[in-house]
């Protein structure tokens, strides 16, 4: 979502608007470029950013959301409804 509207140029209204907006404008929609960046938001993942576990399953869901259109995140909801 961030990376899609930052790249638009949506306004986020949230009080790290700044931070993601800069953060949604360098990302690629690859997860293992992009799971790093959105885990350097220390304030938001704290600890769990260091915890392989945690990494491994958002990397591997934000893989699954593909382009994070409609279609593709609907895919990856009856991917794992049906896994």
């Amino acid at each position: 979502f961030v990376r899609r509207q930052a790249q638009a140029g949506v306004a986020l209204v949230d009080p790290m608007a700044h931070e993601l907006k800069a953060l949604g404008q360098v990302c690629s929609g690859k997860s293992q470029a992009d799971v790093p960046r959105l885990l350097s938001l220390s304030g938001v993942y704290g600890a769990l950013a260091r915890d392989p576990r945690f990494v491994s399953a958002l990397q591997q869901a934000y893989g699954a959301l593909g382009d994070g259109s409609a279609a593709d995140v609907a895919a990856a909801l009856l991917a794992e409804a049906e896994g």
